[in-house]
């Protein structure tokens, strides 16, 4: 099955492991500008990209940079051939300005985040109507931070109000005051979390205890 997201530059396959649960961050993640799946030739010959072929991985534009964002299945055999192509991409990367992230799809579906990025991104696609949109960016430029019932209360002419609201945070038009709360009694802002612009805005990168999950690797520029 192949898979097309709304910030997606093309369609892609779900058959590698890890690569639905990338897909759904990226898609949840309002910071998230565009992505598009990451070919490993692009940095390495194709006989050592052959031997990351197991490997799910997109090149991500962020706000908080560019990246290229990959989930290892255990499954995958990490050998000394599979480092040392790897410390290769890492390498090539790096001279572009690119980080280089690696996780898990275990770890993309810790909760509470897991859950949190299904719902926003199923909502990327709901419809809202542009009335709805004004109405609540310009509370919100009043307000400051709201409860996101009251901003949904204002989304009378979309056909859901709650995932009108949802697809206004996939799509990074307000955010989340909390960032794992999607309740109703949750808050929205017009405001970005903080940092925002940095690789520890990746939310969906990190551990609960705000460590990256990831293996990550600093470009020159950073």
């Amino acid at each position: 099955m192949r898979v097309r997201g709304t910030k997606a530059c093309g369609s892609f396959s779900c058959d590698k492991d890890g690569a639905f649960e990338l897909l759904v961050h990226m898609e949840a993640d309002p910071m998230v500008a565009s992505y598009t799946e990451f070919n490993f030739e692009t940095v390495v010959s194709p006989d050592k990209a052959a031997i990351l072929d197991e490997v799910a991985a997109f090149y991500l534009n962020h706000k908080a940079g560019l990246f290229v964002v990959s989930a290892q299945s255990p499954n995958v055999r990490r050998d000394r051939g599979f480092r040392r192509v790897w410390g290769e991409v890492d390498h090539g990367l790096a001279q572009r300005g690119i980080w280089l992230l690696d996780t898990t799809p275990e770890k993309l579906r810790q909760e509470p985040k897991w859950t949190r990025a299904r719902e926003l991104a199923r909502c990327a696609r709901a419809s809202i109507d542009h009335r709805d949109e004004e109405r609540v960016l310009d509370y919100l430029s009043h307000v400051q931070q709201a409860s996101l019932r009251a901003c949904a209360r204002l989304c009378t002419d979309s056909p859901d109000s709650l995932d009108a609201l949802y697809k206004l945070i996939s799509s990074g038009a307000v955010f989340l005051g909390s960032e794992d709360d999607i309740l109703p009694s949750g808050s929205v802002t017009l405001h970005p979390p903080t940092p925002a612009y940095d690789h520890t805005a990746i939310g969906w990168l990190q551990a609960h205890t705000g460590a990256l999950v990831s293996r990550t690797m600093a470009s020159p520029y950073c």
